[in-house]
């Protein structure tokens, strides 16, 4: 971690300093808050430790001023202080310290706050790009749902739409002029406040709840009761039930056509039932691509484009899990990471296009091996790189499960020329707590196995062995 150290005592900055540095991190000081506020602005610090008592600016004011700064990262404030009573401690946790640590410091207890302060901070990190991926979805939504209601808002017939207690939600421009109200005046308000007169709410309620109530598709029937202004119209209203995802009904469409002047012409009343039928299909059709559409975004958030294969993000979320499995059961899990060979040089020789369809057959064929088992997952690592988690296979399995995927590509027929992949495994151990220093085992072992002349698997733990004796 990159840390700041803020005291006014030189010789306690320096003991803390060497302490912190012993433990691989990298440190930078400060003899005074105003010094320590212009390096945090930089936004190269992920975590302050400040002592309480200084001058110009005590540890609280500076610990404020920096929760009130626009600063990119989260940066973790850990307070030093001599103070002991609960008050004091109470008081900075109030103020935005997130730890307090009492002089003389313990240099155990040190090291065991910088590990949950490192877990805290990955964790910001973590939730600031997901506030991201989500802030990035809800605008395409939101881009999707406001075309669909322009589409609403200017359907040729009066339509509306009512929550699952009647309140009116939308109210597009035809249904504005037939009852000559403006959407804004009976947003929310009842269905009955809004279309019929003080005698006839009973019908209008009644309308409502049969919308609600329908199982699917239209409803139509006809309405002749006195609207809200006086006017007698003659109405045929169709309703559509409107469901969540869940299949739970959130409301109901409602299509009201104005057929006072052509009650009595069978034909205009059937074409009018025609185009309400279409608004229906339109509806529907609408939904289904907002279903579609939804079901497009997860699958591109969770695959690669380029191989079908599941994404880095995908593959991380799954090592975590199997990670924490093999931790808490007990039970063998390992990786293989694995590398086309010479990739760069194929693609300087015969172009990205080419190189782009090796990496799907590559892929095509491990997937075809991934799936000849019962617990092997694959996805792609990144560029010509790919990743397989292989949960209930020890060093000498996933070794050997390895060398069936090797064989496989190199026995593929490539019609450009010779293509092969080095492969590196390495095997859980409880002592693993970061899925990075799982990673690194394996990346280890495939840098090995370039070196020893590509096309060929190695195993991080042999490479261990070898090296240690």
């Amino acid at each position: 971690m990159r840390i700041l150290i803020v005291d006014d005592d030189n010789s306690a900055r320096l003991i803390l300093r060497k302490a912190l540095e012993n433990q691989g991190h990298h440190v930078l000081e400060a003899s005074c808050a105003p010094q320590a506020l212009e390096l945090a602005d930089r936004g190269n610090v992920d975590m302050i430790m400040s002592d309480w008592v200084m001058p110009d600016m005590d540890g609280l004011q500076f610990c404020q001023a920096i929760r009130q700064r626009d600063i990119s990262n989260y940066i973790y404030f850990v307070m030093i202080t001599a103070k002991t009573e609960q008050e004091a401690k109470i008081l900075a946790l109030n103020s935005g310290v997130d730890d307090i640590l009492t002089k003389p410091i313990d240099q155990t207890e040190l090291e065991a706050r910088l590990v949950v302060a490192e877990r805290i901070i990955a964790m910001q990190e973590q939730l600031r790009q997901k506030s991201g991926e989500l802030s990035n979805l809800t605008t395409v939504l939101e881009m999707a749902n406001r075309r669909v209601s322009e589409l609403f808002r200017g359907l040729p017939i009066a339509c509306v739409t009512i929550s699952s207690d009647g309140l009116v939600m939308e109210f597009n421009k035809a249904a504005e002029g037939l009852f000559q109200v403006q959407g804004h005046e009976v947003w929310m308000q009842p269905l009955w406040e809004v279309i019929v007169n003080r005698k006839h709410k009973k019908y209008a309620k009644e309308l409502a709840w049969s919308a609600v109530a329908g199982e699917g598709g239209f409803e139509q029937m006809d309405w002749s009761y006195p609207l809200k202004d006086g006017r007698k119209l003659h109405l045929l209203i169709s309703t559509f039930p409107l469901k969540s995802s869940q299949g739970e009904v959130v409301g109901a469409a409602i299509a009201m056509v104005d057929i006072t002047t052509q009650k009595e012409m069978e034909e205009q009343v059937t074409e009018q039932l025609m185009f309400a039928n279409e608004l229906s299909m339109s509806l529907e059709i609408k939904n289904r691509e907002l279903e579609e559409l939804s079901r497009r975004m997860e699958l591109l958030a969770s695959t690669d484009g380029l191989t079908g294969l599941y994404n880095f993000r995908i593959f991380k979320q799954q090592l975590n899990e199997c990670m924490e499995q093999a931790r808490v059961h007990g039970t063998p899990l390992s990786i293989i990471l694995t590398d086309v060979d010479k990739f760069k040089s194929f693609n300087d020789e015969f172009g990205h296009l080419v190189g782009d369809e090796v990496l799907r057959k590559v892929a095509s064929v491990m997937r075809t091996k991934a799936d000849q088992t019962d617990s092997v997952f694959l996805a792609r690592y990144g560029g010509e790189e790919f990743v397989m988690i292989a949960p209930g296979y020890g060093e000498a399995e996933v070794a050997a499960f390895a060398e069936e995927v090797r064989a496989a590509v190199e026995a593929e027929h490539w019609p450009w020329r010779q293509v092969t992949s080095s492969f590196g495994t390495a095997t859980f151990e409880p002592s693993l707590e970061l899925d990075t220093d799982f990673i690194e085992r394996a990346d280890n072992a495939l840098y090995a196995a370039k070196e020893g002349g590509r096309n060929r698997v190695e195993v991080f733990e042999q490479l261990n062995q070898a090296r240690a004796a």
